[in-house]
C-alpha cells in the first residue's frame, strides 16, 4: 500500500493471508476490493484501514475484481468464469 504515488511502501498488516489474484481500488483510494483465490473477497471503505471479507458470496477460485471509480460496485470473476456483481 502506498499513500505517495509509490515512492514508498507499506505492507498491510490487518488482512489475512491469502492467495491474491487481485485489486481493485476507487478513484480515491478510499474504496479497496481484493480477491482470494480460494477465498473471499473483501473490502475495505477506509484506505486499507479494516477490511470486511464478502461471505454472501462465498468461498470460489476468484480471480477478477473491478469496481466502479466511487467503488460502490463491484464486479468479480470466478475461475470458472462466472460474473457476480454487487455493491460495496
Amino acid at each position: 500500500q502506498s499513500f505517495d504515488s509509490g515512492a514508498t511502501w507499506a505492507i498491510i498488516q490487518n488482512l489475512p493471508a491469502g492467495n491474491w489474484e487481485d485489486i481493485a481500488m476507487s478513484s480515491d483510494g478510499s474504496k479497496i476490493a481484493i480477491c482470494d483465490f480460494g477465498g473471499y473477497i473483501y473490502t475495505s471503505t477506509n484506505f486499507g484501514a479494516t477490511w470486511t471479507p464478502r461471505t454472501a458470496l462465498g468461498l470460489r477460485q476468484w480471480y477478477n475484481v473491478r469496481c466502479s471509480a466511487d467503488g460502490s460496485k463491484l464486479a468479480a470473476v470466478d475461475q470458472g468464469g462466472k460474473l457476480y456483481t454487487f455493491s460495496n
